[in-house]
């Protein structure tokens, strides 16, 4: 069981940090009031301090479910261990 588990870590972990990433883009395609038609407003009213702060939010999302699968596999790969890895 452990061993099944970490490709499906390592390949949903960015599915699903990309499926976040993906609601902005799917706010403003359908019109739904959330971040990404306030992005969209943003950019077209030049308004670049909103702009940077969802740029910021969406890339800290993703690099912070990146980061909590880096850290993950290790619990579930015994040959990723720290002691492992000197040898």
């Amino acid at each position: 069981m452990r061993n099944s588990l970490r490709p499906i870590l390592t390949v949903g972990g960015p599915l699903i940090a990309g499926m976040l990433v993906a609601t902005t883009i799917v706010d403003a395609a359908f019109g739904v009031a959330g971040i990404g038609s306030l992005l969209v407003q943003s950019v077209d009213r030049l308004d670049f301090p909103v702009v940077q702060a969802i740029v910021l939010l969406v890339v800290t999302v993703f690099l912070v479910v990146n980061t909590a699968v880096d850290l993950l596999e290790p619990l579930l790969d015994l040959r990723l261990a720290a002691g492992e890895a000197a040898r």
